[in-house]
């Protein structure tokens, strides 16, 4: 829905599903829609405008969405 809203591309949000699907750990107990902005973040290349578009979109922070991807691995 996150992905949606952003108006991205498949490819990116394929990406972004490997990345959540690699970071179990860092994800579990973690607010899903956080953690989807946080992903296709990272899928777009950590692009800053895309950051703020993802927050918007997931109802979160930018400092949120950040320091999820921090946690993720890549």
């Amino acid at each position: 829905m996150v992905a949606a809203r952003a108006n991205l591309p498949a490819p990116v949000v394929r990406r972004a599903l490997e990345i959540l699907a690699g970071n179990r750990k860092a994800v579990a107990g973690r607010n899903p829609w956080v953690l989807a902005a946080a992903s296709l973040w990272l899928a777009t290349y950590k692009e800053y405008g895309m950051l703020m578009r993802l927050a918007e979109a997931a109802g979160a922070t930018i400092v949120g969405v950040k320091g999820a991807a921090r946690r993720m691995r890549v």
